[in-house]
């Protein structure tokens, strides 16, 4: 007793079972493709990261650090540092790349090190617009003397 139906249905299940097996192993190398791909954008990522702290690093040794790291403690810093633009160009531009960091520790080495150097930045850019201020204000009080001083209300 042969069914009719048995050889073709075989037929179908066997030809199922390798157009399966093709999609699957198709789909396992463009999913290797794309982790390979995904690996490269992360390597390309942190090669600029690195490249921008070094060069806002060196900046920093060029200019400025000098005159802070010699700064006694309650010293005021007496130096002009005209930071009035975002250095982190590559930071800001693919920040969004962070999260695909596997290393947990690397990850949190990234955000730290933007936050403590923005800190940095933003505390010389304070520094400097007191400083400008205190030395336009000593050169208006060296025209005006002590009672003209009132005018700017109180200091």
């Amino acid at each position: 007793m042969s069914n009719p139906w048995l050889v073709p249905l075989l037929a179908s299940m066997i030809g199922g079972a390798f157009v399966l097996a093709g999609v699957s192993v198709t789909h396992y190398f463009e999913r290797k493709t794309q982790e390979e791909k995904e690996k490269r954008v992360v390597r390309a990522f942190l090669q600029g990261l690195l490249v921008e702290v070094e060069s806002l690093w060196q900046r920093y040794q060029d200019t400025m650090g000098p005159q802070v790291e010699t700064l006694k403690d309650g010293e005021p810093l007496l130096h002009y540092y005209p930071v009035y633009q975002d250095y982190f160009s590559v930071y800001h531009g693919t920040s969004a790349l962070i999260g695909l960091i596997e290393d947990d520790d690397l990850r949190t080495l990234i955000v730290t090190t933007y936050i403590k150097t923005k800190g940095l930045g933003s505390g010389l850019i304070t520094s400097s617009k007191r400083l400008r201020r205190d030395t336009r204000l000593r050169g208006n009080f060296g025209r005006v003397g002590r009672n003209g001083l009132r005018s700017y209300g109180s200091l």
